[in-house]
């Protein structure tokens, strides 16, 4: 619903309900989408500030816990979205570690997050 919420325009809207589904996490115990909630967080940032250090942040953030979490899938998205967003050294850096990361994934490359990285390891999306 953010994301949706996000794309038509509202991004201060989806950055609530994101705190809304942080709370309701943070007292279930539950943490498997907390990366992902960074990386949104970070994502919603972005669409209104390119190129903020606290977006930035949030999806570093992101990528690092669900590397800590062994969630591959997560961290390739947040790794995706680090890629598109920098440039220079740091967008060198994301590409190397989303291509370790690619290299390790046994599945899922129909997914739309696969192909994506697929298509910018191979120059084929040069969006920055």
């Amino acid at each position: 619903l953010a994301e949706t919420v996000a794309a038509a325009g509202d991004v201060q809207h989806a950055l609530h309900l994101l705190d809304e589904v942080a709370v309701t996490i943070s007292t279930s115990k539950t943490l498997f989408c907390e990366p992902e909630l960074h990386r949104l967080r970070g994502e919603f940032i972005l669409a209104g500030n390119r190129g903020s250090p606290k977006a930035l942040d949030l999806i570093r953030r992101a990528a690092d816990l669900a590397r800590e979490m062994g969630a591959q899938a997560l961290e390739l998205r947040a790794m995706l979205s680090l890629a598109l967003a920098t440039q220079g050294a740091e967008r060198a850096a994301s590409l190397e570690r989303l291509g370790r990361l690619y290299g390790q994934m046994a599945e899922g490359f129909g997914t739309a997050d696969m192909i994506s990285a697929a298509r910018l390891l191979t120059g084929q999306n040069t969006d920055a």
